[in-house]
């Protein structure tokens, strides 16, 4: 796409880009960029907008904070919240630490130097996007197989657990549309359904 196509592709999004600009980004002369002029960039160029922070698998190790690399991925992840950035103070979950030590890897410890880091329950985006499909399924009028309903119990139960994980967290969890008893409005991300 040339620097003129993508600056009208902004354009009709919204958000008009122009050329000049684009080429100052393309060729590294302008360093900063809104957060609005990430998001339309990346919704004309039809790919996620971490990709264009973080590019996955074309770049071994970037700069994710002045002076500090790691691993494109793993910078990615921090990006989207499904990893955690170490900092001196940081400390560990006891099930992470044990894991870690258990398999040979010493985590970080106060003082250190800033790093990626993961644990081990569900990241905020996979959980809220298992919500989501859960939610989904459960829009569904029920089917008449004598197993459904069991399944759907099921089903229930880990939109129930899974909403009270987010909320453990302090999140608000996606608006809910399935009306499932014992989920209240409070549970149902912005309070509406």
């Amino acid at each position: 796409m040339t620097a003129q196509a993508l600056a009208a592709a902004c354009a009709d999004l919204g958000l008009p880009i122009g050329r000049v600009v684009i080429a100052n980004l393309e060729r590294g002369h302008r360093e900063t960029i809104t957060v609005g002029e990430l998001m339309v960039l990346a919704a004309a160029l039809g790919v996620p907008p971490v990709t264009l922070v973080f590019p996955v698998g074309e770049a071994g190790e970037v700069e994710y904070l002045p002076g500090r690399t790691e691993d494109a991925w793993d910078a990615a992840l921090w990006f989207a919240g499904d990893a955690k950035l170490a900092m001196d103070g940081y400390q560990l979950g006891e099930e992470t630490a044990g894991w870690l030590a258990r398999h040979g890897v010493n985590p970080p410890q106060s003082g250190d130097d800033l790093g990626i880091v993961f644990d081990f329950e569900m990241p905020p985006m996979d959980l809220a996007r298992k919500i989501r499909e859960l939610d989904a399924y459960l829009c569904a009028p029920p089917e008449d197989d004598p197993t459904s309903g069991k399944l759907r119990d099921s089903f229930i139960r880990d939109l129930r657990r899974s909403v009270a994980d987010l909320r453990k967290r302090g999140l608000n969890p996606p608006v809910l549309y399935s009306r499932v008893p014992g989920i209240d409005a409070e549970d149902s991300g912005d309070g509406s359904r």
